[in-house]
């Protein structure tokens, strides 16, 4: 069997991160420069019945200027296919703006480097099966699984925002439903019809694009689960369809939590829970941990149950993605169900899985405050020193 090497890493990283950075930035640019070109435009053929483009807002009116360039006799073609080019957002992928598709890249990476540090640290490092060498182990196929949660984020993004939206989701999924039980269809009707449809298409576009990215980057790239190239459907067609539908479970199970419980009660029992525990703990480890807290997220933002609301969800996250880990993606795999000994055999996999994502949740947030902290020393500002609170 063919082992990963560095460079197939490094090809990987090239291949699957570099690039599309590079397409990204390239056709961000080329969205601005066309916006350029219209802003031109609209100062030649401005008319008194209201500026459709103008210099002083950025966003451009899609159908005002469409009828603008459509009635005007002295448009070209040229421009007429700029101004479908701009309005489709085509080149920003769907995202409405050049920022929220640089947020979306952010918010990938960010996800891609948390989830790896966690699963190589906590899920292969703290179990006591794969703890011996582990880093030597398992860094390369870390590798891999980043770039396929970057690439896989990024898809559910522009499939969110462009390719099917929730809107039309819903609409499929009533013509379904009432064409084939309309039965069901009152019922959900009658049962908050806005958040089962939610539900379902988050599920379904999370399963999906998952099963994408980690069959197209992250199996692809890594020789030891490409080769040999003939069986490679035939030898993770189950795995990948367990991890679908795992995932989509998964995504069910958080948003039925989150919809049902009532959130405050639940961190008032944490919050109560915690302050017992902590009561049998020396009062220095007590202040230690306050501090850590408090320097990770700021005082500022801290009320009284804000560190049991970011425990909460990550115990959330943490446990529906472990529990299907362990009943979905295994117990349904006919390869590795094996009888029932797939929870013996599998059981501290999930385990450690599931506290290896509660602590991406953290990691997480703790980043993108320490970010912003980071990129707020080297803000400008006119009025001095910047506060506490911005801070």
């Amino acid at each position: 069997m063919a082992k990963a090497t560095n460079q197939d890493v490094l090809r990987g990283i090239q291949n699957y991160f570099i690039l599309p950075l590079l397409v990204f930035a390239m056709s961000s640019t080329l969205h601005g420069y066309l916006i350029g070109k219209l802003l031109l435009y609209g100062d030649k053929h401005n008319n008194d019945d209201g500026m459709c483009i103008s210099r002083t807002d950025a966003t451009i009116n899609s159908s005002c200027t469409l009828n603008l360039l459509l009635n005007n006799g002295s448009s070209t073609s040229s421009e007429e296919f700029i101004q479908w080019v701009v309005s489709s957002r085509i080149l920003l992928l769907g995202f409405p703006t050049q920022q929220a598709l640089q947020h979306q890249i952010f918010e990938s990476i960010l996800s891609a480097v948390c989830w790896g540090a966690c699963f190589l640290f906590i899920r292969k490092g703290c179990n006591p099966e794969t703890r011996q060498g582990f880093f030597t182990k398992f860094w390369r196929g870390t590798c891999f699984s980043m770039l396929s949660i970057f690439n896989g984020s990024m898809l559910r993004a522009i499939v969110k925002g462009s390719i099917f939206p929730l809107g039309s989701f819903c609409t499929c999924f009533k013509m379904v439903i009432s064409c084939s039980c309309s039965q069901l269809w009152s019922f959900i009707e009658q049962n908050d019809n806005e958040f089962i449809c939610t539900s379902l298409y988050n599920a379904c576009v999370v399963g999906i694009c998952w099963g994408i990215g980690n069959t197209l980057v992250g199996r692809r790239i890594n020789p030891a689960k490409l080769y040999p190239t003939a069986t490679f459907i035939q030898r993770h067609w189950k795995d990948v369809s367990c991890g679908v539908l795992q995932m989509g479970t998964s995504n069910i199970i958080k948003a039925l939590w989150k919809h049902y419980t009532q959130i405050e009660l639940v961190e008032i029992q944490l919050a109560n829970l915690f302050a017992s525990l902590l009561a049998y703990t020396p009062l220095m480890a007590t202040k230690l941990l306050r501090r850590m807290y408090l320097f990770t997220f700021g005082e500022c933002q801290t009320t009284e149950l804000q560190p049991y609301h970011h425990l909460y969800e990550s115990i959330r996250v943490g446990l529906s993605w472990g529990f299907t880990s362990l009943f979905i993606r295994r117990g349904l795999n006919p390869d590795l169900r094996d009888g029932g000994k797939f929870v013996i055999k599998y059981w501290r996999d999930a385990l450690f899985g599931a506290f290896a994502l509660a602590c991406c949740v953290f990691l997480k947030l703790a980043t993108r405050r320490w970010l912003a902290r980071l990129a707020a020393l080297f803000v400008f500002n006119q009025t001095g020193p910047l506060t506490r609170d911005e801070l």
